[in-house]
């Protein structure tokens, strides 16, 4: 049995990691599927996803913390699910492309453009991120710090120096996706020279370039150890 479509407009708003995402049942009722087709599709393909870039799986502390944030209202899973799912803008194109129909395809442009993007289309104000927010960050920096021996401290100066502010509080919602993915690259071991050149850049605006020439301290890159087998993402 094929769901009625929803209007995009009309969807709860639901945020993870500084982005808007939606939930798989929201989804498969967006495209006019069945949740269990959305659910199979991501089996059958899990390979072509990215966790932190397509979807974020959420479970234990990191649920609790979006169950509080939603209203009944808006309750997005019941309160006996264990483990969720949350969909990107990236995710639900993944999708679209393979359910392969048309309204798929004309359901995304209109979640793009009335959900994903919203948003930033009308200018609301960028608000700082709330501890909740920043709770994928504090288990980012544990895991890298387990994988690299850096201290807790050094890597919250590193991801914040990474999006030009000098500590997780002054993060914007925007701050900590980035952040976030950041984190998840140099997990991976995908951290990039223009992630170095970006960090040395915000680092030298905000301490001043001519201390960090003096003191020439080593940024959060440096200090990698990448001569261990890459560390397991784990929720």
């Amino acid at each position: 049995m094929v769901q009625k479509t929803t209007k995009a407009t009309s969807l709860p708003i639901i945020t993870w990691s500084g982005q808007r995402v939606t939930t798989t049942e929201l989804l498969a009722r967006q495209y006019g599927a069945q949740a269990n087709n959305i659910t199979k599709n991501f089996n059958r393909n899990e390979d072509r996803f990215i966790e932190g870039r397509h979807f974020f799986r959420l479970a234990g502390a990191n649920l609790r913390a979006l169950k509080d944030r939603m209203t009944e209202s808006h309750s997005v899973t019941s309160r006996h699910t264990r483990e969720l799912i949350l969909w990107t803008k990236r995710g639900a194109a993944r999708h679209a492309k393979m359910l392969e129909t048309n309204q798929a395809w004309d359901v995304f442009e209109a979640l793009e453009e009335s959900y994903f993007e919203r948003e930033e289309i009308q200018g609301a104000p960028r608000r700082l991120s709330t501890v909740r927010d920043r709770v994928p960050l504090l288990i980012d920096s544990v895991l890298i710090m387990a994988r690299h021996r850096i201290s807790l401290p050094f890597i919250y100066r590193g991801l914040s120096h990474y999006v030009g502010v000098d500590r997780f509080r002054s993060m914007t919602f925007s701050d900590v996706a980035k952040a976030h993915q950041f984190a998840e690259r140099i997990l991976t071991g995908q951290d990039t020279d223009n992630d170095s050149r970006q960090l040395q850049s915000n680092r030298a605006g905000l301490l001043g370039q001519q201390m960090q020439l003096e003191l020439n301290p080593p940024h959060l890159l440096d200090s990698l150890d990448r001569t261990k087998p890459l560390a397991v993402r784990f929720n």
